[in-house]
């Protein structure tokens, strides 16, 4: 009788975890088919948006060279070209997105860790000059890591953006890439800004 009990437990646990997957499995498939097709279509529309806003970008651009151009004119072609930096960054963080749902599509390389953060530097020099910070980079070698030029360039324009934004007036931004004692390059980024607290 026991023998027989415990076959039937066995058999019964068994039905039931069996029955319980292939009704999550059933469940779930249309909440994941729709998954894959929102991410597919936010990627597709991030990319179809790139073209036209890098051509309005460019008209601007050229537009502001025209030493003539009314003030007032100026200033409206300048407010466009920041807006349209920031819905650049919005696409950008879209596609990273999308990049992350699938990861096997993003292409890795050998990467200059020193040279990202100089681009980072040159594309912020505006800000800083608004801010009127003071940017000093420090870089010792070896400083190439295994990643993604884009997604890593992204991710120190952020940092050091976020530096430069919550600094103080006439502050300073230090920037250091350097191995450490493991094998690992270590990028750091120090600000005299407020900085976030320790809950936080």
């Amino acid at each position: 009788r026991a023998k027989n009990f415990l076959t039937f437990v066995t058999v019964a646990v068994s039905t039931t975890l069996a029955f319980s997957y292939m009704i999550a499995k059933m469940t779930l498939t249309p909440t994941r088919t729709a998954l894959k097709s929102q991410k597919r279509f936010v990627s597709d529309i991030a990319h179809e948006l790139r073209t036209p806003l890098s051509v309005i970008k460019t008209n601007s651009e050229v537009a502001l060279l025209d030493e003539a151009l009314h003030k007032d004119v100026r200033e409206i072609f300048e407010n466009t070209i920041e807006e349209l930096d920031r819905v650049s960054s919005i696409i950008n963080n879209l596609l990273t997105f999308s990049n992350l749902v699938h990861p096997e599509q993003i292409k890795f390389a050998i990467v200059n860790l020193g040279d990202v953060v100089d681009t980072a530097v040159k594309k912020l020099d505006e800000l800083i000059k608004k801010k009127e910070i003071k940017v000093t980079v420090r870089k010792t070698n070896p400083d190439s890591v295994w990643g993604n030029m884009i997604a890593l360039e992204q991710i120190v324009i952020n940092i050091i953006k976020n530096a430069i934004n919550y600094n103080k007036a006439g502050g300073s931004v230090v920037v250091r890439v350097e191995p450490d004692y493991r094998g690992n390059v270590v990028l750091t980024v120090t600000d005299d800004g407020m900085g976030i607290s320790a809950k936080d």
